[in-house]
């Protein structure tokens, strides 16, 4: 799978395809780390442990984000949990994953950005609005990515033809809206640097009416391309939405309330960082990892104070809400901990806890059908046979 997978990727991404390249490098990360441990011949434990360290050190390599990566592999895979076990060995694996990539390819963060620090409680007021509005979109974001493999899913043709046809509405939406084409990295450093927000200052209501197309058509070609077969990621096209969000209520805050906010081109960083952490923790249920991640990737740790509090409301408003399929909701739902579950119970429950003490008894004279109804009445699979208070 690892070569395959990073052919198709190359070029998925290559040909402006909008996925990003955590989820490829996730899955060869997790592809080598079950061919080392098929060498080594590791129990099915140590494999699942390798196999999470792998994905946590492959993309906190490619993102250069080794901790934000390596707490990604732990949690990605639940819902509500985390895969504690491959903690140490993930940050292991991050720290020599990340080491030898930032040797061949520097070791600036993705998006470099001026160092920005919360300062005001007044505007936590505005990171609330954030949250909610990250909640909702993250919704609308999952019904899209579903509906669209399912459309694909159900098209009576031939499978090599799928991805041709999703790439040929990329193609043509990139033509009228560029911003949409590719993973978006090119937009969010756009929004970061402050180039979009000249948008606001020569027409401001022009302005929020193309920022509101640029998401809502982000979100559709990239439910598109990985709807129709297209091998990619999801987090940069969901970070490149986040931004965009957080820009476009950034500029609407920063135009009504210029009482609370003085410094508008810190601010228009700061919800644009926020909304990344936000949009893309309450979607894939890894708010912890989107955090750091998005701190790692910006170089700026100076907002995790409203990030809590925004990706907070995200997560818990999304619900069920995930744009990762496979997830389950704890480790005691995985099929890989269910027998881990079950030994712990079994030792702690006493017999005498589980059984029975008025349980039912047949005769042998009653006839079959008597028996079978007497069990089916008292919801037992078996009876004991007794007679003159023996059992028989």
């Amino acid at each position: 799978v690892p070569p395959v997978k990073a052919i198709a990727s190359a070029l998925t991404i290559g040909s402006g395809g909008s996925v990003g390249r955590e989820g490829p490098m996730g899955q060869i990360g997790a592809g080598v780390g079950s061919i080392i441990s098929s060498i080594l011949k590791l129990d099915p434990r140590s494999k699942r442990i390798a196999i999470a360290a792998g994905l946590g050190a492959g993309i906190g390599t490619i993102f250069k984000a080794p901790l934000g990566g390596a707490l990604f592999g732990m949690e990605v895979l639940y819902k509500r949990d985390f895969e504690v076990e491959a903690l140490v060995p993930a940050f292991i694996a991050s720290v020599v994953g990340y080491s030898i990539y930032g040797a061949y390819s520097g070791w600036r963060p993705l998006f470099f950005v001026p160092q920005t620090y919360f300062q005001n409680p007044l505007e936590l007021l505005f990171y609330t609005i954030l949250g909610v509005v990250c909640a909702v979109t993250s919704i609308v974001y999952v019904q899209l990515l579903h509906r669209f493999r399912s459309l694909f899913k159900s098209l009576r043709i031939p499978r090599i033809a799928k991805p041709a046809i999703g790439g040929l509405i990329v193609g043509i939406v990139g033509i009228f809206v560029p911003q949409i084409v590719e993973g978006g990295y090119v937009w969010i450093k756009y929004l970061l640097n402050g180039e979009a927000s000249s948008w606001f200052d020569n027409a401001f209501l022009m302005a929020i009416m193309a920022m509101i197309v640029i998401f809502l058509l982000k979100m559709i070609v990239t439910s598109i391309t990985i709807g129709s077969g297209g091998s990619g990621g999801i987090f940069t096209p969901t970070i490149a939405v986040g931004a965009t969000i957080g820009m476009l209520l950034g500029e609407i805050f920063a135009r009504a309330f210029p009482m609370i906010i003085f410094d508008r081109e810190s601010f228009l960083i700061s919800f644009t960082i926020v909304g990344m952490m936000a949009f893309f923790g309450g979607i894939s249920k890894c708010p912890l990892a989107a955090m750091i991640m998005v701190s790692e990737i910006t170089g700026d740790y100076g907002l995790l104070l409203p990030a809590m509090l925004t990706t907070a409301l995200a997560y818990i408003l999304t619900g069920d809400y995930t744009m990762y399929s496979e997830q389950v909701e704890t480790k005691a739902d995985s099929p890989a901990h269910v027998g881990e579950y079950m030994i712990h119970l079994l030792r702690m429950l006493k017999v005498r806890n589980a059984m029975r003490t008025r349980y039912p008894t047949i005769s042998p004279t009653i006839s079959l059908r008597d028996a079978a109804e007497i069990m089916r009445m008292h919801g037992v699979r078996a009876v004991p046979v007794v007679e003159d208070s023996r059992l028989v």
